[in-house]
């Protein structure tokens, strides 16, 4: 995260990478500043978890 000249912290905004499965990934974090912090984990482990299995259906030629 960055923060902003008041202080606020703010997510990075980053480019679609044309993969579908790794935008839609990357896109569940944008509500992160929404939640409280210990909501923030489960987000995580669920982009781990996607992120991983795009990972794993590109090594197996999907």
């Amino acid at each position: 995260m960055l923060q902003g000249t008041d202080g606020d912290l703010i997510l990075p905004v980053w480019e679609p990478t044309g993969d579908a499965a790794v935008d839609a990934a990357l896109d569940s974090l944008t509500g992160l500043d929404e939640l409280d912090a210990s909501d923030h984990i489960p987000v995580f482990e669920a982009v781990h978890q996607q992120l991983h299995q795009r990972l794993s259906d590109i090594n197996a030629g999907s």
